[in-house]
């Protein structure tokens, strides 16, 4: 498999018909360097995007077969994507996974394990990181206005909805799965952040994860500290189902600086804090496609965002832990990723 001749679209065969699949095929649809020219349901009930793409294969199997692509995209329901992931890498293609990409740190490395056996690019879009508030922080950081992260914290209290329902309820609108995959849903994109702006790999887990109610199965409630290995926490406080709104954004005390609420603060010598406004304009968005645009210069270049899901999800799986023992969970150092 090749990229296409410089100017030309790459090529993308869209696996996943859901809203996630609708929404994927809108974005795509306004670029001219990208192309949706296949796509096929995941075996699944619903299609919100199969009225609005007329090139739609009947098997998975079909779409696979075609020689004409150069990535799989996988907007499938998550509890499939770890599968179809690796029967599309098996089948010899690169392979782009909406987050969160599976349901656990085991799948995601054998999701990861088929990418290094097919020499093929596992990428996980980056889509939960385009917010404003996470950009410019993860701007302040790789700055080094704000030097060394020793504490990083977001509170969000609120009453949400995730855009890709289907993803957690099936037709009668209750959870297919334990609530626990609710919290995994809203965690991936909490973590995901929290490990990019901290920058070291975790080393212990506590959390306390509550389930949804009856009323309500997608409000997700939990409370997650990360400890890192070069020192320095993370703490993240959910609650979709509270009475109060609050929702700080994230806030970030280094050793030379501090973050919040898009605002840089710096201690001058003679103790006064100089605070200094992030300027919306000046953050760079990010593109959620950009791995799939530019060919990888090393073998593990094309397994990165891959490997960060790995860290992400030894987090989350150890919060689960975490929440039924009631205890600290120290994180293994062995296969940990380093950031």
């Amino acid at each position: 498999m090749t990229f296409p001749a410089i100017g030309s679209p790459v090529r993308i065969g869209l696996l996943g018909l859901s809203r996630t699949g609708a929404h994927h095929l809108e974005r795509i649809s306004l670029r001219s360097d990208l192309q949706i020219v296949a796509a096929c349901n995941d075996g699944t009930e619903g299609g919100t995007a199969h009225p609005l793409f007329p090139n739609v294969l009947p098997r998975i199997e079909d779409l696979l077969a075609r020689d004409n692509l150069d990535y799989i995209l996988i907007a499938a329901p998550r509890r499939l994507r770890g599968r179809l992931a690796v029967r599309s890498l098996e089948a010899g293609k690169n392979v782009a996974v909406e987050p969160p990409p599976c349901v656990d740190g085991d799948e995601v490395r054998t999701m990861l394990a088929a990418a290094r056996r097919a020499g093929r690019t596992l990428c996980i879009l980056p889509s939960r990181r385009e917010g404003l508030d996470f950009r410019a922080a993860r701007q302040a950081v790789l700055a080094g206005s704000l030097g060394t992260i020793e504490a990083a914290r977001i509170v969000s209290w609120a009453k949400a909805v995730p855009a890709d329902l289907p993803d957690l309820t099936g037709n009668s609108g209750l959870p297919e799965t334990a609530p626990g995959d609710v919290f995994g849903f809203f965690a991936f994109q909490y973590v995901d952040q929290l490990l990019q702006l901290v920058r070291w790999p975790p080393k212990t887990v506590f959390a306390r994860i509550l389930s949804p109610p009856a009323s309500d199965p997608t409000a997700a409630a939990f409370f997650l500290s990360v400890g890192f290995r070069q020192g320095g926490d993370g703490l993240i406080d959910v609650n979709l189902h509270s009475g109060a709104a609050l929702h700080t954004g994230w806030m970030l005390a280094g050793t030379s600086g501090a973050y919040c609420q898009q605002r840089i603060c710096i201690a001058e010598p003679s103790g006064e804090i100089c605070d200094v406004p992030v300027v919306p304009a000046d953050v760079p968005a990010i593109d959620p496609y950009a791995a799939l645009l530019r060919p990888a210069r090393s073998d593990e270049e094309r397994l990165d965002s891959a490997r960060d899901a790995v860290a992400v999800m030894d987090v989350i799986d150890a919060a689960r832990e975490s929440s039924r023992s009631g205890e600290v969970i120290r994180l293994d150092e062995k296969n940990r990723h380093s950031f």
